[in-house]
């Protein structure tokens, strides 16, 4: 396949989920994807044109390809961890918990809240648990526990006795918790990036080859290639930077009041300029949209 083919095959891809598309020839999609998920090359240029800003496919604006699973599902990532999956069907589901201990839930568009169907030997407390781990990113207390599984029964009145749900019957994650879990998980992805950046001897250190305060997006780019080995809080935080490079100049050069620098570089303090914005907006309204 060629690098104009996987280009294509994202093209049809976008497609069949846009307003009036059919999802008629997804398997057929599915089964190209095979040819491509193993060349880095091809992936690029089935990402770059799922990410141009046309035709984009809902719910997996900013999310990149990154394997098929045994079930024939297409699994899409974020740079900040967050995974959804699109189904032969073209259901798309966003996955909570652990790795090996995943759980779907379709994002209902409508109302915000989220549904999840239920598998054999789940209950009610562990999903509760899953939930308020992700939200957390760390071990929740039973309180915490509690007051989800609560709230999940809230949502679900037409479950007599929340203890006993059958597989195979759909479970309402209210709005409170969605928004609540997507809160929380934006700002501890931006917190972390800021902590990453900005500690003495971190990353940008390190990124910083000429030692004069200021890192480039080539520099980035190089340190990033000859060193694979570095911690997966490394990688996230350059990959964040440098996919917001631009507006990272923008905001500090907006909060500054000043124009932005001819020179294309970034320093610690305009990435903690932009950090504590969005911190601040997320806190705000918990809007994750960036100015272009």
């Amino acid at each position: 396949m060629s690098l104009e083919a996987s280009q294509s095959v994202a093209d049809r891809f976008e497609s069949a989920f846009s307003p009036g598309g059919s999802k008629d020839h997804l398997g057929k999609i599915f089964e190209e994807l095979n040819d491509l998920r193993t060349n880095s090359k091809l992936m690029s240029g089935f990402n770059s044109t799922l990410n141009d800003g046309k035709n984009d496919v809902a719910g997996l604006e900013g999310f990149e390809l990154v394997d098929k699973d045994s079930e024939g599902d297409l699994r899409f990532a974020r740079k900040n961890g967050v995974r959804r999956e699109v189904k032969p069907d073209g259901t798309v589901v966003e996955i909570w918990g652990q790795e090996g201990n995943n759980r779907e839930f379709v994002i209902n568009e409508q109302d915000g809240t989220a549904t999840h169907k239920i598998r054999p030997g789940e209950c009610v407390w562990n999903i509760a648990k899953d939930i308020v781990r992700e939200r957390k990113g760390d071990k929740p207390t039973n309180a915490e526990i509690a007051e989800e599984v609560e709230r999940i029964k809230k949502a679900n009145p037409q479950i007599k006795d929340i203890d006993l749900i059958k597989a195979g019957d759909p479970l309402t994650i209210p709005k409170e918790s969605v928004d609540s879990l997507t809160k929380e998980r934006k700002l501890r992805n931006v917190g972390k990036v800021k902590e990453e950046m900005l500690k003495k001897g971190g990353v940008f250190d390190k990124v910083d080859s000429n030692q004069d305060g200021a890192i480039t997006k080539d520099e980035i780019k190089q340190y990033k290639d000859s060193n694979p080995s570095m911690t997966d809080d490394e990688r996230k935080a350059l990959d964040m930077v440098e996919e917001r490079f631009d507006r990272i100049r923008r905001r500090a050069a907006t909060e500054r009041g000043e124009t932005i620098p001819p020179k294309e570089s970034i320093s610690k303090e305009d990435i903690k300029i932009w950090a504590d914005y969005r911190i601040a907006k997320i806190k705000g309204s918990g809007d994750d949209r960036e100015e272009a």
